[in-house]
């Protein structure tokens, strides 16, 4: 079972998520940024980028990998 569809047991309805869905969510854009992005150092994210993100990322495809702020988005949308 997928995970699109154990998370919408969980929510209940009959929620059929399919590709042209999934397509168009994924083209969602918001004007507002973030403004946490001048708070971090920029050695500590090239860094991070050099070092952490590399083993994490290994294996995924780019359609799998969001921002934080897109998944807080997506949590709080599933709250309503």
């Amino acid at each position: 079972m997928s995970q699109g569809e154990e998370f919408r047991k969980l929510r209940g309805g009959d929620f059929k998520c399919r590709k042209e869905w999934l397509d168009r969510f994924k083209t969602i854009v918001f004007g507002k940024t973030s403004g946490e992005s001048g708070s971090v150092e920029k050695t500590i994210t090239e860094q991070w980028l050099l070092q952490v993100w590399p083993p994490l990322s290994n294996g995924l495809s780019p359609d799998n990998i969001v921002n934080g702020d897109e998944t807080r988005m997506f949590y709080k949308l599933s709250q309503i």
